[in-house]
């Protein structure tokens, strides 16, 4: 989700609902077995899962197949990740 600005090490809280808007980022359950943070996109009986980092495609499910577990409702940064990774613009600020 680094497109959404959110990197590993960040914790992320979910709001539980079985539904969510499309577009909405949602931690979602696929085939009962994986479970993926994505944004969720409704589309005539199937659920489309794409990620807002370009270099991943959207994942094409039927709305039998997922499960939403629920929507992200704040993002806790991991501030000592984000300093490394940032480390040259830091200078700047």
């Amino acid at each position: 989700m680094t497109g959404s600005r959110i990197f590993p090490g960040d914790k992320v809280l979910i709001r539980k609902e079985p539904s969510v808007e499309s577009d909405q980022i949602a931690l979602v359950l696929v085939n009962e077995e994986e479970a993926t943070l994505n944004r969720v996109k409704y589309l005539d009986g199937t659920a489309i899962i794409y990620p807002d980092n370009p270099s991943y495609e959207p994942m094409i499910y039927s709305i039998r197949d997922i499960e939403i577990i629920g929507y992200v409702v704040q993002v806790i940064f991991n501030q000592y990740e984000k300093n490394i990774r940032y480390r040259p613009y830091r200078r700047y600020l």
